[in-house]
């Protein structure tokens, strides 16, 4: 053991190279997961030993750091096309953090003989861990409900306050806790606060079993649908996507791929909260198809925001994938009544095949995405008399309202095909001619609550028939 132990070690980067890493980690990525906090991080940078060396070592007693361990390996294990290990890891994160109380409100009371930067630091540490309980909350929802799994988390077992919204101070010691002057930059950490106020819709929603098609009463997903659009108006000025405040935008250039960033937590969750509804609804599949073209929006934005060297980040390839499948699927079967619209979405989904191409040789669900994406449009160009006649669908007014705050702009799931599941496959889809191709069948299958479109992506790249398109 102590052989390995040694081997593991040794293995470990120069400190020279550790800290090139952490330095790229927190100027181009932490502002998108907001899974570390620089000024706690480098507190426990010296007790770094790397995951394996954890194992080894044994961990008898949940902490904090091993919290941190998991999540970011699941953030890794995603990125790398490792969903369901990814899901499984995540569990085992929440697991721990549920041990360690993280889920309740807890109580910082400063002592007589205490130093008061003693009791501010307690409460930024307190804010701390509120912060990181918000991610596993919201990776947990938003898993569950588009993938239709269980969530590890019961909404009323959680009592914490939700954290404030602004950045952790470099002295935490020397700051009091308060909401941010219009002073003082804006908060990094928006779009994490609004992701967990998505999820928290998430909950309610499947709690009411919203995921699920045929439900008794359809006006709870209307009104969690403007319950989202309300979230949306609300935002900092700084963040709303519909005329923001850009006077920071120079100094803080995160701020521009931010707002794509909660544009696309929003309407992927529209899209998910809407499929299932869209057979039988006019309205969900009108919804669904806004945002879809939405994320679409924001997902061109942020590639363009983004240097082409982090064109492999997994988020910039599976909302595409999941948003210009789905928009392919539902106007083959509901071809769209308005030539204009028709268009956008074929401009849509042409820029997505796009970007898709460029990112294929790193993601390999691109790849897989692309040829799906092509059988479709060889299917409806095999039947171009459907086009602007079949009884279809047009955007409402409603709904473009929430298009248009979106037209700024994730999602942490999948399951990779390597990892030995049953994936269900349309049968639609078992023969690859695509005049042979049914568009209701494929449709319904589509808009299952389980219907895992990632998962299915994966699994179609590894038929042979796919090869050909």
């Amino acid at each position: 053991m102590m052989r390995n132990f040694s081997h593991l070690c040794a293995m470990i980067p120069s400190h020279a190279v550790t800290r090139e890493l952490i330095e790229i980690y927190f100027s181009e990525a932490n502002w998108y997961f907001a899974l570390l906090e620089k000024h706690y991080f480098e507190k426990l940078f010296s007790s770094c030993r790397g995951m394996e060396i954890v194992r080894l070592v044994g961990r008898h007693d949940p902490i904090i750091t091993a919290v941190q361990i998991d999540i970011m390996r699941a953030l890794w294990l995603k990125n790398s096309s490792r969903g369901r290990e990814a899901w499984q890891v995540l569990g085992g994160a929440i697991r721990m953090a549920q041990d360690l109380g993280l889920h309740r409100q807890a109580k910082v009371i400063q002592k007589a003989q205490s130093p008061l930067e003693e009791t501010l630091d307690l409460l930024w540490y307190d804010e701390y861990k509120r912060r990181l309980w918000v991610k596993l909350y919201s990776w947990d929802s938003h898993m569950a409900f588009t993938l239709g799994r269980p969530r590890a988390i019961n909404s009323s077992d959680c009592t914490i306050v939700p954290p404030l919204d602004r950045d952790i101070p470099v002295d935490p010691a020397k700051t009091i806790p308060t909401a941010l002057f219009p002073h003082e930059p804006p908060s990094s950490f928006t779009p994490h606060l609004f992701q967990y106020a998505v999820c928290q819709q998430i909950h309610e929603a499947m709690s009411l079993g919203l995921h699920r098609s045929h439900i008794e009463d359809y006006s709870p997903v209307e009104t969690i649908h403007d319950r989202i659009l309300s979230l949306l108006n609300n935002l900092p000025p700084v963040h709303r996507l519909a005329n923001p405040d850009t006077s920071w935008d120079s100094t803080h250039t995160h701020i521009p791929k931010q707002r794509q960033q909660i544009a696309t937590a929003a309407h992927s969750f529209l899209v998910a909260l809407h499929r299932p509804h869209s057979k039988t609804h006019v309205a969900s599949r009108n919804a669904a198809i806004a945002s879809a073209l939405s994320i679409l929006d924001a997902q061109e934005r942020l590639f363009g925001l983004m240097a082409t060297q982090y064109s492999n980040i997994y988020a910039l390839s599976v909302y595409t994938v999941d948003a210009s499948i789905f928009l392919s699927v539902a106007t083959l079967q509901y071809p769209p009544s308005d030539p204009a619209l028709a268009e956008r979405i074929d401009r849509a989904i042409e820029k997505a095949r796009d970007r898709l191409e460029f990112t294929k040789e790193r993601v390999s669900l691109a790849d897989s995405a692309l040829k799906i994406l092509k059988l479709c449009h060889l299917k409806k160009q095999s039947q171009p008399q459907l086009q602007f006649h079949a009884p279809g669908f047009a955007v409402s007014q409603s709904d473009q309202i929430g298009e248009n705050a979106a037209s700024g702009a994730m999602r942490i799931d999948g399951t990779s095909a390597s990892d030995s599941v049953q994936v269900h496959i349309p049968s639609a889809m078992s023969n690859f001619e695509p005049s042979q191709i049914d568009n209701a069948v494929m449709f319904d299958e589509f808009i299952l609550s389980d219907f895992d479109v990632e998962s299915w992506v994966q699994q179609m790249g590894l038929m042979n028939g796919l090869d050909d398109y």
